[in-house]
């Protein structure tokens, strides 16, 4: 069999079953791994698939996530009531967490207590140097240049030393299921956070509900408030409401 046909083979049944192993791939085209392996590199090279550990995905399956310039315009409005109303949830001389979505650079803004404060933003750390009130705390790693942040091994050891009073974080998506990010580097880094906070804070607009990712690091289990600017609908606010979850609806006071 030529390898065009083999290509073709593997892409129809990826695009059937989202993605597959290895083991899977040799038995349909009964082939040798060293040619199953050239043929899985012919096809990532075309952007095609993406390999993965012990198989491969349709690279179309993964949502790609907006440049951070495109994020900052989406729901500005919606962001920055969010991160209003989420400012008043921080008390005097608490240790938060911002991670670096633009939701929670909003809440940056709204900063007005004393505090220290830990995040892996470059634009958050920039906002918060012309804040009196903060002593910030910069985590250092692989800088993701596209979104302005860093993530990584380094990152996540920085944050075992840490431990804290609340984290707020801004996600892809939040359904029934859980929490979810389109990428699993920066979904294990939000674990990390998750796991050496007292508090999980979520803070999420109304496009971002009944909305699902790529990679879910947290359960709804692990949340203990939801900060967002609509309604939720009743579907999901009782299975929320089953986990005790706080829902704050931020509104426009003006």
């Amino acid at each position: 069999m030529y390898q065009d046909e083999r290509l073709e083979i593997i892409l129809k049944h990826l695009k059937e079953k989202k993605r597959m192993k290895n083991e899977e791939i040799y038995e349909i085209l009964d082939a040798s791994k060293d040619t199953i392996r050239r043929d899985l590199i012919k096809l990532e090279e075309q952007n095609l698939i993406v390999r993965i550990r012990g198989g491969a995905k349709l690279y179309s399956f993964r949502p790609l996530a907006k440049n951070y310039s495109e994020r900052l315009l989406e729901a500005s409005k919606e962001k920055e009531l969010i991160g209003r109303e989420a400012s008043k949830l921080i008390n005097e001389d608490e240790k938060v967490i911002f991670e670096s979505s633009t939701t929670v650079l909003s809440l940056a803004k709204n900063i007005d207590k004393k505090c220290d404060i830990i995040t892996n933003s470059i634009d958050i750390a920039e906002i918060l140097c012309d804040n009196e009130f903060v002593n910030v705390n910069m985590l250092g790693g692989k800088l993701n240049k596209k979104h302005k942040f860093f993530y990584g091994p380094s990152t996540i050891d920085s944050l075992s030393k840490f431990h804290v009073n609340k984290v707020f974080l801004g996600v892809l998506g939040i359904s029934e299921e859980g929490l979810f990010q389109d990428d699993e580097n920066e979904g294990y880094m939000l674990k990390k956070m998750i796991e050496i906070s007292e508090k999980v804070v979520v803070l999420v607009d109304h496009s971002k509900i009944n909305k699902k990712g790529f990679f879910k690091f947290c359960d709804l289990s692990q949340i203990d408030t939801i900060i967002t600017d609509k309604e939720i609908d009743k579907k999901l606010m009782e299975v929320l409401k089953s986990y005790e979850i706080e829902i704050i609806i931020a509104k426009d006071d003006k």
